[in-house]
């Protein structure tokens, strides 16, 4: 089963793609769907060097101590932007999931809390033109229509690990 959930994510994932730009001095996800629950993957393409180097703590640390590992991600978009970045979003109505999941994807673009990478707090990083972002719908109830028809609550950490087993660790993942 692993193996089959592992091709479909990969038949799909290179063509669901949001770019950013920036508003109000900010990153902003472009046309990114409402009640979105999905794997998602975040490229760039800065080098590994500019992240090593940009002055945040948290992503240059996991550049600096991830950087030549024999199991992380090497993965590059058709375009060449390195894949650093993955995880699951429950971005559903905030009256039904947990404040830290909704908008999961948006919180890494802003100006940071604990848990993402808040990249619009960098400086060095905050160029939108830089970044791009991919992913892979679930299901979250029977009826709805998804990528993957699987169910979310049932099946998102699962497929987020068996996708790092088999493609290695992101870059800037910590957990």
């Amino acid at each position: 089963m692993s193996r089959e959930f592992l091709e479909q994510i990969e038949n799909i994932r290179y063509t669901k793609t949001l770019n950013l730009s920036k508003k109000n001095d900010s990153l902003h996800i472009n046309n990114m769907p409402e009640n979105l629950c999905c794997l998602y993957w975040i490229y760039t393409n800065y080098s590994i060097d500019e992240l090593k180097n940009c002055g945040d703590k948290i992503i240059s640390t996991l550049a600096n101590i991830h950087d030549g590992l024999n199991n992380i991600c090497t993965i590059k978009d058709p375009d060449g932007f390195l894949l650093v970045y993955n995880g699951i979003a429950k971005n559903k109505s905030k009256s039904n999931v947990q404040e830290k999941e909704y908008n999961r994807m948006k919180q890494h673009f802003g100006k940071g809390n604990s848990g993402n990478l808040g990249i619009g707090k960098i400086d060095a990083l905050n160029n939108p033109l830089k970044w791009r972002i991919s992913y892979v719908t679930l299901q979250v109830n029977d009826n709805d229509e998804a990528d993957i028809m699987c169910k979310y609550d049932d099946h998102a950490e699962n497929l987020e690990r068996i996708w790092r087993l088999e493609y290695g660790w992101s870059l800037l993942c910590q957990k």
